[in-house]
């Protein structure tokens, strides 16, 4: 499992997304946004009363609504801090994906913020195609000369 990307880079992104009150999973119900990138289903409940992630997460931020706003950027289970790159990573493109924030100028506020803090560990999302003029988004290794220029000072 590669980890180039610092704790330090990601918790910058994650405590921008707590802080900024920008919903990580943008129109979507967190389920159906944490389906797009993980098996739900397969995976466990941390409540003895339901049966797995997708249940639990049903249960607990659409009927209770009983967990924090910014529960998964801690949750063991999806780990951001410490899973793979390539994980830590698809995330972030999911949360600017069109189908999540079909607000343009809100994707490109993200992308311009995780890509100020992203260049500094090597990595760099750019826009890979278009869905109806709206940007879709991938990452790979950042090269000293495509490397976007944030305006962000910290």
């Amino acid at each position: 499992m590669e980890h180039s990307i610092s704790e330090v880079t990601r918790r910058a992104i994650i405590d921008h997304l707590t802080i900024s009150g920008i919903r990580w999973s943008g129109r979507l119900q967190e389920d159906r946004f944490l389906g797009r990138l993980y098996d739900l289903i397969s995976m466990p409940s941390t409540d003895h009363r339901v049966w797995n992630a997708a249940s639990d997460i049903i249960q607990h931020r659409v009927i209770w609504n009983d967990w924090s706003d910014d529960w998964v950027l801690t949750d063991h289970r999806f780990n951001l801090l410490h899973e793979s790159d390539e994980q830590f990573l698809r995330f972030l493109c999911e949360t600017v994906h069109p189908e999540v924030r079909p607000n343009t100028d809100e994707a490109l506020y993200l992308v311009s913020y995780y890509n100020h803090n992203l260049t500094r560990d090597g990595w760099q999302m750019i826009e890979v195609r278009r869905i109806s003029g709206k940007p879709v988004f991938d990452h790979q290794r950042a090269d000293a000369a495509s490397i976007m220029r944030p305006a962000f000072d910290n």
